[in-house]
């Protein structure tokens, strides 16, 4: 295939999956600043003839909340011929929960801990099994740490260049909730980073 024909698959590929967002901008919306980054992303890639996104980074809290991403990334990762969807959920240290610390003895501290990795870890491997029915690629990582660092670490070091994650429920609030995680990824990110919605949301709020 010549390299124009590429170029002309890729760019169909992108004005469907702008066009769908469009469309769909009550149920998700990105922050103008990142949908100047994405524009540049894309355009950065089909001058060097690869892919609009290789790698989608899907961060989870195990709630159904953070979940209503993943079908906006089926279509993302099927549109844009993704190549890998990796799932992350972080589990942050006993001592380090809610900002306060917390004293538990050594060994009890450790038993819980691996509990909520292995928690975590089977959560992930679950959805990782439920995307099979479709074409995408998918993995799953329980990172161990502070949650933002480690995603952030992970989305660096692992070529990652998109990352979807949900934001406000129809209580105005989910466990990621502004000024926490979704924010905190959201300005620290060095990759566009898409944000959706959750449906039934209190405008507004």
């Amino acid at each position: 295939m010549k390299q124009e024909e590429v170029n002309g698959n890729h760019k169909r590929a992108q004005d469907r999956y702008l066009r769908r967002i469009r469309l769909e901008m009550v149920d998700a919306f990105i922050v103008g600043t990142v949908l100047f980054r994405l524009g540049y992303k894309s355009d950065s890639a089909l001058q060097k003839g690869g892919q609009m996104y290789r790698h989608i980074l899907v961060p989870l809290d195990g709630s159904e909340l953070a979940e209503c991403v993943l079908p906006h990334v089926k279509t993302i990762a099927v549109g844009c011929n993704v190549v890998k969807v990796t799932l992350v959920r972080g589990v942050a240290p006993l001592h380090i929960r809610g900002g306060m610390e917390v004293r538990i003895p050594p060994e009890e501290r450790q038993r819980l801990e691996k509990q909520s990795i292995d928690t975590a870890r089977n959560y992930l491997e679950k959805l990782v099994e439920s995307l099979k029915d479709t074409d995408i690629a998918a993995q799953s990582e329980v990172l161990y740490g502070d949650v933002v660092d480690k995603i952030l670490d992970y989305a660096n070091n692992n070529e990652a260049d998109l990352i979807v994650i949900a934001t406000h429920g129809r209580s105005g609030v989910s466990r990621w909730v502004w000024g926490s995680i979704a924010d905190r990824i959201l300005r620290a990110a060095c990759v566009p980073v898409l944000m959706i919605r959750a449906p039934g949301c209190i405008p507004g709020i």
